[in-house]
């Protein structure tokens, strides 16, 4: 009888697939400064300091199972961000599987979310409206500027659609959302709204926005933005004039091209580093 057991345990213990852990990479101990660049769009030293930065939130309760350690977490999904795919260019980069890939995304991207007010910031403070103002009056001589402003389509794939599908269809026939971005004049981002629908003007969402009202009624008083011909023109608000009539209009129209390269750059850089 207890052979028969015995027997039958072993039956059942063949018939049961062994788990298999693979080995997975460090590439703090395969890339150089060059390729950890050219993989995860920032250098190694930026790496470490995003590691450090959520250590402590993504370390896992356990050690049993192979639990993924905090800086490879980091890794899949600064990969995910620089390439936009799961499949074959961060899960199998890093011998983890695509769903273990998928929620180590979502943690990592949660808890860089409950960080940016620390690090996406508005000048409010009379120091720092002042420093802003003074950057901006460097490029081209225009007073009293507190950022540029435009906005960038950011295309969606695979998205559970609803009834309210066509809202998300841009002017290119895309499915996105339009996210705004202000910008000082270090190319720096101290504003982002990314929650509108992709057939959203430009100025709607401004109007809408936290800044806009706070420049429409008054809260904010010390600045003005800068933007292209999308935007209505207000008293806080500077855009280009489509049809110049004398040599100060045309001259003012330079100048607004000097700010809107300034945006138009930390647009492409976003873009290239984190939408592809």
């Amino acid at each position: 009888m207890a052979g028969y057991r015995l027997l039958l345990f072993e039956n059942r213990r063949a018939r049961r697939r062994e788990r298999v852990f693979r080995d997975r990479l460090n590439p703090f101990d395969e890339y150089d400064n060059v390729d950890m660049y050219k993989r995860y769009r920032f250098t190694r030293l930026g790496c470490q300091h995003i590691i450090d930065l959520l250590q402590d939130e993504l370390q896992p309760d356990t050690l049993r199972n192979h639990s993924i350690p905090p800086s490879l977490q980091v890794f899949i999904a600064l990969r995910f961000y620089a390439r936009g795919k799961v499949i074959d260019s961060s899960g199998d980069k890093h011998n983890v599987s695509i769903p273990t890939t998928s929620r180590v995304i979502r943690r990592v991207t949660l808890a860089l979310c409950r960080r940016v007010n620390d690090y996406v910031k508005f000048p409010t403070t009379p120091q720092a409206v002042a420093t802003a103002q003074q950057d901006f009056m460097n490029i081209a001589g225009f007073p009293r500027i507190l950022g540029a402003v435009d906005c960038t389509h950011v295309e969606l794939h695979g998205c559970p659609w609803g009834p309210d599908e066509y809202i998300f269809v841009n002017r290119k026939n895309r499915h996105s959302i339009n996210v705004q971005l202000i910008c000082n004049a270090h190319y720096k981002i101290t504003n982002v709204v990314a929650r509108w629908p992709g057939s959203t003007h430009d100025s709607r969402i401004l109007r809408r926005s936290r800044i806009g009202m706070s420049f429409e009624n008054g809260d904010i008083q010390q600045g003005i933005l800068l933007g292209d011909s999308g935007y209505t023109l207000r008293p806080w608000m500077m855009s280009r004039i489509l049809n110049p009539a004398n040599a100060p209009e045309e001259a003012y129209n330079r100048y607004v091209c000097m700010f809107s390269k300034v945006n138009n750059t930390t647009i492409a850089l976003t873009e290239y580093l984190f939408m592809q």
